[in-house]
């Protein structure tokens, strides 16, 4: 998965360029590639940067990115806009070169211009920090903890990778491999059912699962 920021911007960049090679693509209003002779001009504005979840081991950001189309043909510029969502719904995983994958989500669009509203999510492992030496007796108490794994297939049994799973008691969430599984450790032990949800594209299961007892959430995605 991609671990730095600017690696998502230019993945987006280069599947924008890509994908419609007779335009210009600007970041941020500023032209990577100056071009004064495309009729077509999208902008890839990084618009938000938000720390969505995170514990001792990992913080995850979301970033949210807004893309607007300017042509001296309006319904050019709608055309664009309706191929990169077409395009980003069919295939929402990216990458680049050095094998990095983002998955981009098409979001609702609260602005007053047109445009299309795109989020990712970007999760990093955090660095161990070595804490002074304690001069003081140190009390410990043991606290058992659990594990909750499981698989999201599609409605045939299909493992699914890239989806989101989460558990929204526990503010928890990662996305799935592409095997389709999941694992949430360090979890408190017990016999409490923990609701889990899971999400890809518009399709969303949740489920009760209870922590050391396998699941699995099967999603219908749309064809």
């Amino acid at each position: 998965m991609v671990q730095l920021i600017d690696s998502v911007t230019r993945i987006l960049e280069n599947w924008l360029r890509q994908r419609f090679p007779a335009g210009s693509v600007v970041i941020d209003e500023r032209s990577i590639e100056p071009d004064t002779t495309s009729a077509t001009r999208i902008e890839l504005q990084l618009a938000k940067i938000a720390v969505e979840s995170g514990d001792s081991r990992q913080t995850t950001l979301r970033l949210d990115y807004f893309v607007t189309v300017h042509a001296s043909d309006p319904y050019g510029a709608h055309q664009v806009l309706g191929e990169i969502a077409f395009g980003l719904a069919e295939t929402p995983v990216l990458s680049n070169d050095a094998g990095e994958r983002c998955t981009i989500r098409i979001e609702e669009n609260t602005k007053d211009v047109l445009g299309l509203a795109l989020s990712t999510r970007l999760t990093r492992a955090r660095q161990q920090r070595l804490d002074r030496p304690v001069l003081h007796p140190l009390v410990a108490r043991i606290v058992e903890m659990s594990v909750i794994e499981g698989m999201v297939t599609t409605a045939d049994g299909v493992p699914l990778g890239d989806a989101l799973v989460e558990i929204p008691l526990l503010n928890a969430r990662q996305m799935t491999g592409a095997d389709g599984k999941f694992r949430f450790s360090g979890l408190p032990a017990g016999d409490q059912p923990i609701r889990i949800v899971a999400r890809k594209q518009k399709a969303e299961r949740s489920i009760l699962g209870v922590a050391g007892d396998p699941v699995v959430l099967e999603l219908s995605l749309e064809g």
